[in-house]
């Protein structure tokens, strides 16, 4: 049997098709589900969305999204033979990805390929954890609070966004773009949450990423330098997570730089899980 890969720009249309395959690993393909019932829900909009389902024989192995610009192409884990025919149906549609993001192995193979290619070479931009927490472990109370964030926390919850991708994604171009863009998606509709200390200061922030049918994704995690050690990451963490569970989901889930061995750690103590490695590959231009 042959690979056959299926080309479609409505989101509808691949998560009707996907949908089964993708909940079977609901954590694991988290940020491909919640891209996908984000833009459904009309929560997010995206400029240009690409997707494509690898099939052999009438049998789903394979998915991959791209959301446009210099985003990375979002890769499900697949065989060798599966990424052969995703990338010959790239090229196809005239579009060669300058990353690919996704399980390890099958990350390393795909940007392997369309860098062969190209004459290309290949640099890995980030190694990640994907991790899942079905129940908390409570960390030691210290007499603070999860509160919501509120239009007034503005100023305050941009500068922290900031911060947050300034540090988490050092080579991101506009830096104060991308956490406006966090800010105004997500403040407003009342997914960022802080830990308010019984003295009343703020000392930490995190927020509700996305959601799948039976997952949150938690992200945004940030606590200023002067504050950290404390444990305030922790709280809000835990806190945050049993907020969404509270809400009738079975898991939450977050992915972390693996190349930040404290937050990992933060979050293994609150109930966490690695579940997998992904990674980013850049494909540098020959």
């Amino acid at each position: 049997m042959n690979y056959h890969v299926t080309f479609d720009r409505d989101a509808q249309s691949f998560w009707d098709a996907n949908a089964e395959s993708l909940l079977r690993h609901e954590s694991e393909y988290n940020l491909m589900i919640g891209i996908t019932l984000g833009i459904i829900s009309a929560e997010r909009t995206w400029g240009e969305l690409s997707c494509f389902t690898v099939r052999h024989g009438s049998k789903i192995v394979g998915q991959a999204m791209h959301t446009g610009g210099d985003k990375p192409l979002i890769l499900s884990s697949m065989s060798p033979g599966a990424v052969d025919a995703l990338v010959d149906a790239t090229i196809e549609n005239d579009f060669f990805p300058e990353r690919v993001s996704g399980p390890a192995e099958t990350a390393e193979y795909c940007a392997s390929v369309f860098a062969s290619r190209r004459g290309a070479k290949t640099s890995i931009f980030q190694r990640q954890g994907i991790y899942e927490l079905r129940e908390v472990i409570w960390p030691p109370p210290d007499g603070g609070k999860l509160i919501s964030g509120t239009p007034e926390q503005r100023d305050l919850t941009l500068e922290w966004a900031e911060h947050f991708v300034r540090e988490c994604f050092p080579e991101e171009p506009e830096p104060k773009a991308l956490a406006e863009d966090m800010v105004k998606n997500r403040l407003g509709a009342g997914h960022v949450y802080f830990w308010e200390t019984a003295e009343g200061d703020i000392v930490s922030m995190a927020g509700r990423n996305r959601e799948s049918p039976n997952t949150a994704t938690i992200s945004w995690v940030y606590t200023p330098p002067e504050k950290r050690g404390r444990g305030y990451a922790r709280s809000v963490v835990a806190h945050l997570s049993q907020l969404w569970l509270d809400r009738g989901k079975t898991a939450c889930n977050l992915f972390t730089n693996l190349a930040n061995p404290a937050s990992n750690k933060a979050y293994v103590s609150v109930g966490y899980e690695q579940l997998l490695e992904a990674r980013i590959y850049s494909i540098e231009s020959p």
